[in-house]
């Protein structure tokens, strides 16, 4: 389930190397990139790209992605990691919760001016076609020096003009065999979506 196909993500984002903000000179410590041209006026409600998440949720797990780090963490196996599944689940609505803080409004993909994607962690690393991105410079920068096997990253992305507007990524929490533990997902979650701006 946590097999990367890195090459197909290289020739993707090698693909896309003009036409954004230009990419910085060195690694940044803080792990986030933000198109400095944004204007956050213009946006105001979110979607997400992948939705398949929905087909997880187990009735029985609170809403709140704290709780549901400590449900997950009592109704696993005592023996074996948190089910990769499950692991998806709380990303998800961590990514919910933290948007709504941020003042923007969930819609239909189809009507969102913000489109959400995540990688890696619990699901494949490569991106998926639909994501349309135009050509970024960043997407040199983020393959020669921060994108790795373990690799964990949130995309928003410009719903219009099929833009990466923002992205956040971890390197750490997923570096190990086995699914980290819930609340560490959790926080990964909201280290990489933490940078994102409100809505205005």
């Amino acid at each position: 389930m946590r097999r990367f196909v890195l090459p197909g993500i290289l020739m993707l984002m090698a693909f896309m190397l003009a036409g954004c903000a230009s990419a910085p000179a060195t690694p940044q410590a803080q792990r986030y990139y933000l198109d400095p041209s944004v204007e956050m006026y213009h946006y105001h409600t979110y979607g997400f790209l992948q939705v398949t998440a929905c087909r997880y949720l187990d009735e029985a797990m609170p809403s709140d992605p704290v709780m549901q780090a400590d449900y997950l963490k009592r109704h696993k196996h005592p023996d074996g990691p948190v089910s990769v599944h499950y692991t998806d689940e709380v990303v998800w609505r961590v990514l919910q919760l933290e948007m709504e803080k941020r003042g923007y409004q969930q819609v239909d993909p189809t009507q969102a001016d913000i489109l959400i994607a995540y990688y890696g962690g619990p699901r494949p690393l490569t991106p998926m076609k639909s994501t349309r991105f135009q050509p970024c410079a960043f997407d040199e920068f983020f393959v020669r020096n921060e994108l790795t096997p373990h690799s964990f990253f949130v995309d928003l992305i410009d719903a219009k003009r099929g833009v990466l507007l923002y992205r956040g990524w971890d390197n750490s929490t997923y570096a190990s065999s086995s699914t980290p533990e819930p609340f560490n997902v959790l926080l990964s979650t909201r280290s990489c979506i933490g940078f994102f701006p409100s809505s205005m």
